[in-house]
């Protein structure tokens, strides 16, 4: 069933009929009053003015006055008309009582006021009721559950006073007969059931003004035809499907739209629709697909041309192997734009024959269309010809034949290339490469060789002739971007280095300040006049160790703590602390992905990277706007599509932050990274947020992206690698966090502790603090001086707390070079460097433990804690 168009539905205008047969009514209806009118006239004059006539005049006149009177009720009554036999057109159900289409006049209430009696026949043949002729449609074909919902809309049409055509299937009483019955046709269609068609149209003239005229038709000889035509296509796409060579209809965009099983065969499949809806470029590989598209061609807007061509291309099998193929190819253009590309497809040899037997003609066409470097022919002015597919890629998809060279060229490039091509045609061919840029952004690059191959001997004047050249092009954009990288690594190496060095003498500083002034604010209440200048230091050298963290996140040099994370819990734990940082008039919104798996990560580090994104979308929305949170498992498979070459292929867990902000150009995305870097004004940025989080996510094993388009918004795109423990795993973990949580319920202790430091600061406020908790203290300056007072030592050792750089002897030989009674002892290393400094130089199974300067009281306490009752 299908609505069609009304102007389009090949029914007759009963309506007309209808208007011209109330016409007729409307013509006697005036005889008979002029006669009425005339006879009231005379019985006036007779009466008012006491006219005398003769005796035959006033019988006259009472005979006509009685008379006009009498077919004056007779007409209205219906039982006579004038002149209805002196009417050339026929009355309304005349005509319709001998059509063989269904007519039905229906009220505004949706009874029926007239129906013809092919009408009466087919409502008979739906249930056999002989009363089924007075029924409205709706009602007549009740008994046709599949077409219910198109008699509801009819019925509705007629109803407001609506237009509605349909074509629907008319199931008849036979259909439910055994499959023994006879059934004999009928008048109306075919056995058992019927194609028709149903249109309702209001009526606007007549007696029958307001109501509905519906008009069924019997087209089951056309639905016949249009089964036929059907069978037919469906013969020549099975033939076409086996036939013996291979068919190919791809879109421009590189779709696959058909494939016949033959081709599908070939490429080592089972069926056409394996290939169906995957791109071209997987069967005929980028070079080829760019051939077969005509991305290349430069039409005219008001082109609508059919190109017929022989090419030859390399097909891809599902194994990996490849065949070369004849195409005979047709492209569809119109106004300027393919729009349909159909192939047959012919194998030119088998894998079996030698190359000396192939045609000269198809080893050059795969040589230019394969080749590994650009080629493409110009004239003498620079107009390329033709060009392979990939000196045509180079230019992203922009017009290359009959399109000048230079014009594809970023301005910087232009004069040169112009200069370059005047040079070529004179003769002048230098080997030395031509450097250009091109591309949206200038962002890519390559070099440019010429060389001229064809030239008339020109006229008298001296002047050459139809010059050709021919422009070799080598794509270096990835050699330029590696060189960037390498360059940038480089600096990012330096000021790693740079950073690690101030990290560890600033962060020895960074600890006496901060040691020293807990050990302050624990002994004075808060309303000493001196509180708030010690929390003012203490808050600051807090900051200052901050800067320097991000430093060392940056640079990859921070100690990470990985652990087994799960982001649903670790979001929902952040998320008041996302309400305080986000900004004001900022909706913030997290959204988890279903069955989201694990990741390991340094817990409070990727909390840092959350922290700073959100910060940076609030600020990129002074005037408010929406920040979304989404997290969702991303498959290998899914990784392969990803234009990020540099990614692992495995699962990964994505955290993607969106803002609806004021967007980033290509020049800042380029720069957000770096350290130092910032859009803000001076003094509000550091420019170390997003350089910290790329470190970080770096370090993890993960991945940062950022996609942004100004006046849009922005959406950071983290991927970290999705871990898979096993039941096991996850109960210790469990269990470890609920033991941790226990121990460090007091941080009080007792055992022996040996602090070895060469900053004096360090040593004092760590032994003061370690000491008020009830350890006993033993100090060093260096390892040298650490060994020997082991060796003098007789008392029980509990733990070493050690330095790792000093000068003398450094803690890791210190460690290696411990007296043997002391070898189990566990052996803190604290430092401002990262621990991938010294790990290298311990055994993998040593007993020993990190702890990252700067470092305060309670988090000294709670190091020792854990370790020292390991040892008990």
């Amino acid at each position: 069933m299908s609505k069609t168009d009304l102007s389009k539905a090949d029914m007759p205008n009963y309506e007309q009929l209808i208007g011209q047969s109330m016409n007729y009514k409307r013509r006697g209806w005036g005889f008979i009053l002029f006669v009425f009118l005339l006879s009231g006239i005379a019985a006036l004059i007779i009466n008012y003015f006491e006219i005398r006539f003769s005796i035959v005049v006033n019988i006259f006149l009472t005979i006509s006055g009685v008379f006009g009177l009498i077919w004056f009720v007779l007409y209205v009554a219906g039982y006579a008309r004038f002149g209805l036999d002196e009417v050339t057109t026929p009355s309304f159900a005349g005509v319709a009582d001998g059509l063989k289409d269904a007519i039905v006049i229906t009220a505004n209430d949706g009874s029926v006021v007239y129906s013809n009696d092919a009408y009466v026949k087919l409502a008979y043949r739906s249930n056999r009721d002989k009363n089924n002729g007075l029924n409205p449609p709706e009602i007549a074909f009740a008994g046709n559950r599949e077409i219910s919902e198109e008699l509801y809309k009819l019925a509705n049409a007629a109803k407001s006073g609506q237009e509605y055509y349909v074509e629907m299937r008319l199931r008849l009483i036979s259909d439910s007969m055994p499959d023994k019955a006879v059934v004999k046709k009928t008048e109306i269609g075919l056995l058992n059931s019927l194609w028709v068609s149903a249109q309702v149209t209001k009526i606007a003239s007549g007696n029958f003004k307001g109501g509905a005229l519906w008009q069924i038709q019997d087209i089951s000889n056309r639905s016949e035809r249009q089964e036929i035509m059907i069978n037919k296509l469906k013969q020549t796409i099975d033939y076409l499907d086996e036939a013996p060579v291979g068919f190919l209809s791809s879109q421009p965009n590189g779709d696959v739209s058909f494939m016949n099983n033959t081709l599908a065969h070939w490429l080592g499949g089972k069926r056409a629709a394996e290939f169906e809806k995957s791109k071209l470029k997987r069967l005929v590989g980028d070079n080829g697909a760019m051939v077969l598209n005509h991305k290349s061609l430069n039409f005219e807007d008001n082109d609508s041309v059919n190109i017929d061509q022989t090419l030859h291309v390399d097909f891809i099998k599902s194994d990996g192997m490849s065949f070369a193929a004849k195409i005979l190819h047709r492209v569809k253009v119109e106004r300027g734009e393919v729009k349909k590309i159909n192939s047959f497809v012919m194998p030119e040899m088998n894998l079996n024959d030698k190359l000396t037997d192939v045609n000269a003609d198809i080893l050059f066409s795969r040589f230019f269309n394969y080749a590994p470097l650009g080629m493409a022919a110009l004239d003498s002015e620079g107009v390329i010809l033709s060009a392979n597919p990939l000196f045509s890629r180079m230019f992203d998809g922009d017009k290359v034949i009959n399109n000048h060279l230079k014009n594809l060229m970023a301005d910087g490039s232009k004069e040169i290339i112009e200069r370059a091509i005047e040079q070529a045609k004179i003769g002048k061919i230098e080997a030395v490469p031509i450097d250009f840029s091109c591309g949206e952004g200038e962002k890519n690059s390559g070099q440019l060789f010429f060389n001229r191959v064809h030239a008339d001997d020109g006229d008298a004047d001296g002047e050459v002739a139809n010059v050709q050249l021919i422009a070799y092009l080598l794509d270096i954009t990835e050699q330029r971007i590696l060189e960037a990288q390498f360059s940038q690594g480089q600096k990012m190496q330096a000021i790693g280095q740079l950073a690690g060095g101030i990290a560890h003498d600033f962060n020895n500083v960074l600890t006496a300040i901060l040691g020293n002034c807990e050990l302050l604010l624990s002994n004075i209440k808060s309303s000493d006049p001196t509180f708030a200048d010690l929390m003012g230091i203490k808050s600051n050298a807090n900051r200052a160790a901050g800067l320097v963290g991000q430093l060392l996140a940056f640079s990859r040099r921070q100690t990470l703590r990985p652990s087994l994370v799960a982001l649903a819990d670790l979001l929902s734990e952040m998320r008041l602390l996302f309400d305080q940082l986000k900004g004001k008039n900022v909706n913030i919104s997290i959204h988890h992905g279903r069955e989201l798996g694990w990741v390991k990560v340094d817990h409070n580090q990727l909390e840092q990277v959350l922290m700073n994104l959100v910060v940076n979308a609030g600020h990129a929305m002074p005037k408010g706007g929406e920040i979304a949170i989404k997290t969702s498992n991303v498959s290998a498979r899914e990784v392969r599509e990803l234009d990020h070459n540099e990614m692992d292929i495995q699962d990964y867990i994505l955290i993607s932050v969106k803002d609806n902000g004021t967007g980033m150009s290509e020049d800042v995305q380029r720069k957000i990274f770096l350290p130092f870097y910032t859009t803000k004004e001076i003094g509000k940025g550091t420019g170390l947020g997003l350089s910290t989080a790329y470190g970080i996510i770096k370090q993890t094993g993960g991945y940062i992206y950022v996609e942004s388009e100004e006046g849009v918004g922005t959406e950071f795109h983290i991927y970290l690698p999705r871990q898979y423990p096993d039941e096991e795993t996850l109960r210790e973990m469990s269990a470890k966090s609920v033991r941790k949580t226990e121990k460090l319920k007091d941080l009080s202790g007792k055992g022996t502790i040996l602090l070895v430091d060469d900053e004096e600061g360090v040593r004092s406020f760590a032994v003061r603090a370690l000491q008020a908790r009830g350890y006993d203290m033993l100090q060093a300056e260096d390892g040298i001086e650490a060994l020997e007072l082991l060796e003098s030592y007789e008392g029980k050792i509990d733990l070493i707390i050690s330095d790792v750089m000093m000068p003398g002897m450094d803690g890791p030989t210190m460690y290696n070079n411990l007296p043997e009674k002391y070898k189990q002892v566990t052996t803190i290393f604290m430092s401002g460097y990262a621990e991938e400094v010294y790990r290298d130089q311990i055994a993998e199974d040593a007993n020993i433990g990190f702890l990252a300067k700067p470092v305060g009281i309670k988090k000294l306490a709670e190091t020792v804690k854990l370790y020292i009752n390991e040892d008990e």
